[in-house]
């Protein structure tokens, strides 16, 4: 399994705080995990710094071979501090939850 094609939303676009994004960014990243808090229903995406770069693993150029594993992170700015548990969703992976927060 080629590990960008599960974990990457596909756009090589960066957010930018006024909603619209900009090009510039890589398609080959964690990017495209979100968690949902289940007591509001809201939704986060991966952040992303100043210059635009992910706050996730990446490049992803990684082919992982049944039975191994790899180790990924991804940062999520504004999940609120009573939450103890989410719900991840991986592009191509599925949905996880009551997935325990960590800070």
């Amino acid at each position: 399994m080629w590990v960008y094609e599960t974990f990457s939303d596909g756009d090589d676009s960066v957010p930018q705080a006024e909603g619209k994004p900009s090009p510039g960014g890589v398609s080959n990243n964690a990017d495209g995990l979100t968690l949902t808090e289940s007591s509001s229903s809201t939704v986060y995406r991966v952040a992303y710094d100043d210059n635009g770069g992910c706050l996730c693993s990446g490049p992803l150029s990684e082919y992982v071979k049944p039975g191994n594993s790899l180790v990924l992170q991804a940062t999520f700015a504004g999940v609120p501090a009573e939450a103890s548990t989410v719900t991840v969703a991986i592009p191509s992976g599925g949905t996880f939850s009551n997935v325990t927060v960590t800070r």
